[in-house]
C-alpha cells in the first residue's frame, strides 16, 4: 500500500534469481551495464507505459529520471 503500481510489480522479481538465471543461460555473457535486471525493468515500464518505440522509451525515462 502507498506504492505505485509499478513499485509493487518489481516487488515480486527477485533481481539476484533473474541474474543467476541469466547467467546460467548465458545471457550475461558480452553484458557490461545494461544486464537483464535492467532490461526487465525497462521493458516493464515500456509495457505499463504502453510506449512502442525505443525512441519513446529513451524520450519518458529521461523525462522521469530528470524530474
Amino acid at each position: 500500500m502507498g506504492q505505485p503500481l509499478y513499485a509493487q510489480l518489481l516487488n515480486y522479481f527477485n533481481s539476484d534469481e533473474i541474474l543467476s538465471l541469466s547467467q546460467a543461460l548465458g545471457g550475461e555473457h558480452y553484458i557490461k551495464k545494461f544486464d537483464a535486471w535492467h532490461h526487465l525493468v525497462v521493458m516493464l515500464y515500456a509495457v505499463m507505459m504502453r510506449l512502442d518505440s525505443p525512441r519513446e522509451i529513451k524520450a519518458s525515462l529521461s523525462a522521469t529520471i530528470l524530474r
